[in-house]
C-alpha cells in the first residue's frame, strides 16, 4: 500500500486515467462533441456564453439541443435565444425551441410564439399550443379554441388539454361539440379536459360517456361525474362498479365518496362482501369511512381482522371516522400489530377522533419501534392541533423537542411543517435553531422544510431580521436546491436579495457522459422482479442519459434489491426505490431533471421528485394516461410487458431484484 503514495506511482495512476479517457473519447462520434458538452452545462446548471456557439451551430439537431438545455435550466436571461431559435428554418429546433418556452413559463415568451399558433408545421402547432398553454394569460383560450377544429389530429389533442390548463370554462360548448365524430387519442383528451373543467353543462355528456366502449373514456366520464358532486349521478356511477376494467371501477367507487350521497354505502359494502382485488377493496373501505354511515361500521370493522395489512390499515382509519369515540379502544388495541404499516394508519385514524386520551396515545407513537409510526404520530398530531381536535400543549412540546433533538431529517421536517401550521411566530426561534443544526446527511430536504416553515409563519408586511438573516445565509448554501428555495422565500418576502443559482453538483462524471453518447440509441431493457411477476421496461436514454444511466448504476449496484413499493395510488401510479420505505430516501445524492416531450401513458416510468432537481432513486409507473404530469417530470422509460404485474401490486410489495439487459454503461 505504501508503493501507491509515491510520486512515480501517482504519476502512473494520473497517466493511465488519462489514457481510459482518451480511448473512451474516441468512441464518441465528433458530431456528438456539442451534445456532451450542452449535457454538461445543463447538468451544472450553466448557461455561458459559449452556448451562443450551439445556438447557431449547423446541425438542427444541437440547435434544438440548446433550446431545450436553456428550458431545462429555466434561463430567463437566455430568451432572447429561444425567441431566435422558435424562428428557425428548421421545424424541429422550431418544436424545441417552444417546448423549452413552456418549460421557463415566462409570459415575455408568449408575443414569439403566437405566430406560430399558424406555423406550416403541425408539431411546431402542437408545442406552441402546449407552450402558451404552460404559461398562461388572459385571452389566449380565444386564441386556441379554434383550433380544435384543426386539420391535425396532435394539434387539436394540444388544444384541448391547453384549454383544460388554462381553466378556460368558456371552451367547454366547444369541446363537447368537438366531442362529435372524435375518437382515439383525440377523443381521450377531449373526455379529459371536460373532465378537469367539469362544468354543470357536463352532466348529461358525462352520463352518455360512462357507456361509452372505449375504457379510458368511461374512466374520464366517471371522474367527471365526481367532480361535479351531483347526486343524480349515482345511477351511472353504480352501474360502473361492474365495470370489467379495473381504472373504471377504482373511479366509479372514488365518484361514490364524492357524491356523499348515503345511498352508495349498500352497494359498496356488497363490493367489499364479493370483491378480490386488494387495490379496489383498500379503495372501498376508505370511501365507506368517508361517507360516514354509521350502520356500516360493523361491516368494515371486520376488516381489522383481516389476513391483509393493507386492509387492516385501512379499516383502522375508516372505523375512526364511522365510530369515532366508541372505537378509541379497539385501535389503542391495534398498536400491537406487527405491521409498522397498520400502527402508521392507527396514528391517522385517531387524529380523527381527538380529545385528551388521543394525544395522550400519540404522544406514546412518537416512541414507536419503527420510524415510520413516529412519522405518521408527528402528522397526526400536527393535524389535529390545527383542526382543534386536541388541546396540544403536550404535543407541540413533543414537536418541539423532536425539531430540535431528532437525529432523522424526515422527522424534523415533518415537524417544521406541523408547527408552521399553528401560525405562532414564538416557533420561529426553534426553525431557525434547527437550520443551524443541520448535518450535510440531512442538507436539502430538512433546510428546505424549515425555510418554508418560517415563510408560513413570517408576519405580511413586517420584516424579521431573524428570517432575513437567515435567508442571506442559505442564498449562499453550498447546494443549488437550497439556494433555490431561499430565493423564492426571498420574492414571497419581497425582500430584495441577490441571488446566484451556481453549479449543481452531480455525482456523474467525465466517464458517465462519454459512455452516454457512444452509443445513445441503443436498446436498453430493464426487468424488475416483484413477487407477483416480472416488469421489463424498455429505457429511453436518447430522452433522458442522465436519469438512464443514474438508474443503471443503481441497478447494477444492487440498490433496488429488497426495497419496496412504499406508494400505490390506484389509477395513477405505483412508486418504489426508497431506502427507507417511507418516501423521503435517495441515494445519497440528486441528479437534475430531464423533462423531456415524453408523455406519461398507461406504463410510462418518470423519476419521483419533491422539487426541481431533487431526484434520485425513487421511480414510478403510471397505472393510465397522466396529462397533468407531461413537462413535469423526467419520463425516462416505458412498460413493454408485465402491466398486469403493475395493476395487481400494492403497498408494501417487494423489489426483490432489477436486472439490466442488453446493454450497460
Amino acid at each position: 500500500m505504501q508503493i501507491l503514495r509515491t510520486p512515480s506511482a501517482q504519476r502512473a495512476i494520473w497517466l493511465c486515467s488519462i489514457l481510459i479517457l482518451l480511448s473512451l473519447l474516441s468512441c464518441v462520434k465528433r458530431e456528438e462533441y456539442p451534445l456532451y458538452q450542452l449535457a454538461l452545462l445543463e447538468d451544472q446548471g450553466l448557461i455561458d456564453v459559449s452556448l451562443r456557439e450551439y445556438v447557431e451551430h449547423e446541425k438542427p439537431q444541437i440547435r434544438g439541443a440548446a433550446a431545450t438545455t436553456i428550458g431545462r435550466v429555466e434561463s430567463t436571461h437566455h430568451l432572447y435565444l429561444l425567441q431566435r431559435l422558435i424562428e428557425d428554418e428548421d421545424p424541429s429546433v422550431r418544436e424545441q425551441a417552444a417546448f423549452a418556452c413552456g418549460l421557463i413559463k415566462n409570459r415575455s415568451a408568449t408575443v414569439s410564439l403566437l405566430p406560430h399558433l399558424e406555423d406550416k408545421n403541425p408539431q411546431v402547432r402542437a408545442r406552441t399550443i402546449e407552450a402558451l398553454g404552460r404559461i398562461g394569460g388572459e385571452n389566449l383560450g380565444e386564441r386556441i379554441r379554434p383550433l380544435l377544429g384543426d386539420s391535425s389530429e396532435v394539434v387539436r389533442c394540444q388544444a384541448a388539454l391547453a384549454l383544460w390548463r388554462l381553466d378556460h370554462k368558456q371552451a367547454v360548448p366547444d369541446l363537447i361539440s368537438a366531442l362529435d365524430g372524435a375518437e382515439g387519442e383525440f377523443l381521450h383528451n377531449l373526455t379529459y379536459a371536460l373532465m378537469r373543467l367539469a362544468t354543470p353543462e357536463c352532466f348529461d355528456v358525462f352520463g352518455e360517456l360512462a357507456g361509452e366502449p372505449d375504457p379510458e373514456v368511461r374512466v374520464n366520464a366517471v371522474r367527471g361525474l365526481g367532480n361535479l358532486k351531483d347526486p343524480r349521478a349515482l345511477l351511472s356511477v353504480l352501474n360502473l362498479l361492474r365495470d370489467p376494467d379495473q381504472r373504471a371501477v377504482t373511479e366509479a367507487i372514488r365518484a361514490l365518496g364524492k357524491t356523499d350521497d348515503k345511498r352508495a354505502v349498500e352497494p359498496l359494502l356488497e363490493l367489499l362482501s364479493t370483491c378480490r382485488n386488494m387495490n379496489l377493496l383498500r379503495e372501498t373501505i376508505t370511501v365507506v369511512g368517508n361517507l360516514g354511515d354509521k350502520q356500516a361500521l360493523e361491516e368494515v370493522s371486520d376488516f381489522l381482522h383481516s389476513d391483509s395489512e393493507i386492509l387492516r390499515g385501512e379499516a383502522a382509519v375508516s372505523v375512526a371516522k364511522l365510530g369515532r369515540g366508541k372505537v378509541l379502544e379497539d385501535l389503542k388495541e391495534l398498536l400491537k400489530d406487527e405491521s409498522w404499516y397498520v400502527r402508521a394508519k392507527v396514528a391517522e385514524g385517531l387524529r380523527e377522533i381527538g380529545g385528551e386520551e388521543v394525544e395522550r396515545v400519540l404522544l406514546v407513537m412518537t416512541a414507536d419501534r419503527d420510524r415510520r409510526v413516529q412519522m405518521a404520530a408527528i402528522e397526526a398530531i400536527g393535524y389535529a392541533v390545527n383542526e382543534r381536535r386536541i388541546d396540544g400543549k403536550r404535543g407541540l412540546r413533543k414537536l418541539e423537542t423532536v425539531l430540535l433533538e431528532s437525529m432523522d431529517f424526515a422527522l424534523r421536517s415533518l415537524c417544521a411543517e406541523a408547527l408552521a401550521k399553528t401560525k405562532d411566530p414564538k416557533y420561529i426561534y426553534p426553525l431557525i435553531k434547527s437550520y443551524k443544526f443541520t448535518p450535510r446527511s440531512y442538507y436539502s430536504e430538512l433546510k428546505r422544510a424549515i425555510i418554508s416553515a418560517l415563510v408560513e409563519l413570517a408576519t405580511p408586511g413586517e420584516a424579521d431580521v431573524r428570517i432575513e438573516n437567515l435567508l442571506l445565509e442559505a442564498l449562499v448554501d453550498s447546494d443549488p436546491i437550497v439556494r433555490r428555495e431561499a430565493h423564492a422565500a426571498s420574492v414571497k418576502l419581497s425582500l430584495q436579495q441577490k441571488y446566484d443559482p451556481g453549479v449543481f453538483r452531480s455525482k456523474l462524471t467525465f466517464a458517465n457522459y462519454f459512455e452516454v453518447y457512444r452509443n445513445p440509441n441503443r436498446l436498453l431493457r430493464a426487468r424488475i422482479f416483484t413477487p407477483k411477476g416480472e416488469i421489463v421496461i424498455e429505457l429511453l436514454p436518447e430522452y433522458a442519459p442522465r436519469t438512464v444511466a443514474n438508474f443503471i448504476h443503481l441497478a447494477n449496484s444492487g440498490f433496488y434489491d429488497g426495497l419496496i413499493f412504499h406508494r400505490v395510488v390506484p389509477n395513477f401510479v405505483i412508486q418504489g426505490g426508497c431506502p427507507r420505505g417511507d418516501g423521503w430516501g435517495g441515494p445519497g445524492y440528486t441528479i437534475r431533471e430531464e423533462i423531456n416531450e415524453l408523455r406519461f401513458e398507461r406504463g410510462t416510468i418518470g423519476m419521483a421528485t419533491s422539487g426541481k432537481d431533487t431526484g434520485g432513486s425513487q421511480f414510478f409507473v403510471c397505472h393510465s394516461r397522466q396529462p397533468h404530469l407531461d413537462g413535469r417530470y423526467t419520463a425516462f422509460g416505458s412498460v413493454t410487458s408485465g402491466m398486469e404485474v403493475v395493476d395487481k401490486i400494492t403497498v408494501g410489495d417487494v423489489i426483490e431484484r432489477v436486472e439490466i439487459l442488453s446493454s450497460r454503461f
